[in-house]
């Protein structure tokens, strides 16, 4: 990203396309068999059969990830001992790319 940031926007704006399309698909049930086909050629799961049994990820229109489950999970990561002491995400999430594509595609 600091060495290409204009690869990083177009990265990002593909992705975010994709998001969109796939929940897209998801919701109207259209192209969803283009969806399956893609995950089990993509993914682990290649019994195309199952995805309909799956519950699908929950992905955000705009790109933005969920801090509060973050958090959520940094309590119980240090409540087993895997995390010493809560990271802040401020620091570590920058939304700077999400934002171009959001601005590209139109917010949503």
């Amino acid at each position: 990203m600091r060495q290409q940031p204009d690869a990083a926007r177009r990265w990002m704006v593909g992705y975010l396309r994709g998001v969109r399309t796939y929940q897209q698909a998801l919701s109207s049930g259209q192209e969803i068999d283009a969806i399956y086909a893609t995950l089990a050629k993509h993914t682990d799961v290649k019994d195309r059969s199952l995805y309909p049994k799956m519950q699908p990820v929950d992905l955000a229109l705009d790109g933005r990830v969920e801090t509060r489950s973050l958090e959520w999970d940094q309590d119980w990561f240090i409540k087993l001992g895997l995390q010493r002491e809560r990271a802040d995400l401020a620091k570590v999430i920058d939304y700077q790319y999400v934002d171009y594509a959001a601005e590209q595609l139109g917010r949503r």
